[in-house]
This record gives C-alpha cells, structure tokens and sequence, in this order.
C-alpha cells in the first residue's frame, strides 16, 4: 500500500502565469524539479518569513567592518595606608604663650585629618576647617606638606588636656594623642594675708613670682582692684610722691616691691600683686589712727619673709619698747 504525503503549495502568486505546479508527488515516484529552479528565494523569504535578504551582487558595496581599538590597561597598585610620625607626645607651655601641636601624617592621599579635644570629645577641625567658636584655636597645613599643625594662642588655664590627631583609613581610624601642660606662674607676697600698721608709717611689700620660666615683663600692683599707677588713685590720697614699685631679676626669678611712705587711713584695703598671665596674691593692710594708743603692726614670720618696715618713732613715745615674741614682732606702750 502507498503512501501519499500532502504538501501545501508555497509558491507566490507572481509565477501563475507559468504552468502550473502540481502540489503533490508520490512518495515512491521520482520528482521532477526542474520546474522550480526558477524560483524566486528571496522574494519567498520576504514574503513569508519577512526575512530582510540581501543581493549577494551587492555584497561588496557594504561598508567594511568597524575596527575597534583595544588598549591594555596595567593592574593598579594598591594606595599605601596612612603613616603617623611619632614625634613629642608631651607639650608644657606657659600661660599666656603659644601652643603648636605637630602631627605629621604621610601617606594621606585624598583622607581627611582631623583634630579632637578629648576634655569633651569635641571635633576642633577637619582638614583646615576648624569646627570651634574660639579664635584661639587654628589648624596650619601647607600644600603637598606632611604637616597638620594645631596651634593654640594665647593658651589658658582651660587648654590643659589630651587632644587627637585623627585620620580615617579602610580598617577604621588612625589617632596620634598629645598631652598638653599649661604652666600657671603664681605671684607670692610675703607674710601673712593682713597686716595693722600705724598711720604715718612707712611700708614696703614683697612679692616674688614663682614657677614662671618665662619672666613676666612687668608687675602690677592693684589697690582695691584699682591699678596703683593710674590716675584715679591721685584724688583718693595714694599719690606718687609717697609710693614707689621696684622690680628686679634675682637667680632667675622676678621679685617686686611696693613701698608706701607715710601711710594714711585712706591706704586701708587690699594689695595685689598681679603680673600678666599670673595667678595673683593679696594682702590687706589696716591704717591704724595715730591718736589711738592701741595701735600696734602685727606680722607673722616666716623664714624666708622680708620685713616690714615701719617708721614708728613718730608715732609712739621714747619709752615704748619693742617685745620679741615667737615668730613675731609687736611695739608695747608704757
């Protein structure tokens, strides 16, 4: 029994007005196919698989293929973490000088340096930005340096305390701490902190300056929180004329004298011995009247005090006589 196959035609309709094709062909008979060698391909193509197909005539006229140029890029190299220089980590500085604070940071590439206080973990800086209410504070970098520099001037009591040098890397932050140590010089008179004195007496105070490396470069003496060397003393009764200030270096240490000649009562009240940049002292000083026959300088003594002196032979009579008691000094009227 044969077997007969169907074929559907897929000739176009631009090729009847040839013979016409038959759609079937035995499966066990030879076909002849010589019919179709001029058939259309490409017009089947575009027909029915809408297939863009192109005249192999033409070929030659397409563009040549675009070059593409290729360039060989080296492995890049890994950027180096950031390196801190250990340098001083402890800064003393006086009162009142300049602080400098020298961080050297290689390495840094694009990171940012920053500058904390750890008193209060406050952010003082970042790069040369400065992140404080407080002019004191100044970070100083120059271009292409490996220096970040804080600086502190003038430096006050309240500046004494750790502070970072801070840098971000890729496994977390790099810190280089410094201890900064603010030196208070303090001024010292000698004796105790009062003193009775009669009136028309002389007297001279001494004050030394203790713990200064640096040497004040002047002393000033207060009267009441008023400065001895100004005007407004001359209508008060303490005039130039019955008052002088010395001071002098001495192995290495600034000593100060106050002298005040003939002292009135108007000269009661408060000494104070104040350089610049100094923690003062003070002393208070009684005028005793001269008519009152009770009036007596009591001091205490100490080993390394200077004395007070005192004109007292205008005050009391020949016969008093001065009694010398432990550590002090007293005049006794007969």
């Amino acid at each position: 029994m044969a077997i007969v196959y169907h074929a559907k035609s897929i000739v176009p309709a631009e090729i009847n007005n040839k013979e016409e094709l038959s759609p079937y062909w035995s499966f066990n008979d030879t076909a002849d196919i010589s019919k179709y060698e001029e058939f259309d391909h490409k017009k089947f193509l575009e027909h029915e698989l809408h297939l863009d197909v192109s005249d192999p005539a033409n070929v030659d006229a397409q563009p040549p293929p675009v070059k593409i140029r290729t360039t060989t890029v080296a492995p890049s190299t890994p950027t180096p973490e950031p390196v801190i220089h250990v340098g001083t980590i402890n800064v003393t500085v006086q009162l009142g000088n300049t602080a400098l604070l020298h961080c050297e940071i290689a390495n840094l590439s694009e990171k940012m340096v920053s500058w904390v206080r750890r008193r209060d973990w406050h952010i003082l800086s970042s790069g040369v930005l400065t992140y404080i209410n407080d002019g004191r504070f100044r970070v100083f970098h120059s271009e292409k340096s490996d220096d970040w520099d804080l600086r502190i001037s003038p430096v006050a009591k309240i500046d004494n305390g750790t502070y970072e040098c801070q840098v971000g890397t890729g496994t977390g932050i790099m810190t280089h701490y410094f201890n900064l140590f603010v030196i208070v010089p303090t001024a010292v008179i000698s004796g105790k902190d009062e003193y009775h004195i009669g009136e028309g007496s002389s007297i001279t105070l001494y004050c030394s300056i203790e713990n200064s490396p640096v040497p004040p470069q002047y002393v000033s003496w207060y009267f009441n929180g008023k400065i001895i060397s100004s005007s407004p003393f001359n209508k008060n009764g303490l005039k130039i004329d019955r008052m002088s200030i010395n001071t002098e270096q001495i192995d290495h240490k600034t000593h100060s004298r106050l002298t005040i000649t003939k002292a009135i009562q108007i000269d009661t009240g408060n000494y104070t011995c104040q350089p610049p940049n100094t923690d003062p002292d003070s002393i208070y000083i009684h005028i005793t009247p001269e008519f009152d026959n009770t009036a007596a300088i009591q001091r205490q003594k100490s080993s390394n005090s200077v004395l007070l002196t005192t004109e007292l032979l205008s005050i009391f009579p020949l016969w008093s006589f001065l009694l010398i008691g432990h550590n002090e000094f007293r005049w006794i009227l007969l």
